[in-house]
């Protein structure tokens, strides 16, 4: 949904002129669903596998998987700060990790 609204909606807010639409569209299908949501079930899914891992006696998988999914999780609440104008640059960087992480 998150970039579905790129080829499905903004076209047609381009063409109005509704730059309010867009930062809501925005904030709403981009930020609250596309990047929160989506992270939160990338973290859930590494969890899940961290668990299997870790039943198939791969601890350092496990281990590894287990900081990967708590950094992207805690990644994913870097929108929400940005909506309380708290600082968002540790949880910025947490996801970065967190990404490389899953990466390696």
């Amino acid at each position: 949904m998150g970039l579905k609204c790129w080829v499905m909606v903004v076209p047609e807010l381009a063409r109005s002129g509704d730059t309010q639409g867009f930062i809501l569209l925005n904030a709403y299908a981009g930020v609250a669903i596309g990047e929160h949501l989506g992270m939160l079930l990338t973290t859930t899914h590494i969890a899940l596998i961290s668990l299997l891992q870790l039943r198939q006696c791969a601890r350092k998988t496990a281990i590894l998987g287990t900081i990967v999914a708590a950094l992207i999780g805690l990644g994913s609440f870097e929108g929400l700060a940005m909506a309380l104008q708290l600082n968002v640059h540790p949880l910025g960087l947490c996801a970065m990790i967190g990404y490389i992480g899953l990466t390696a």
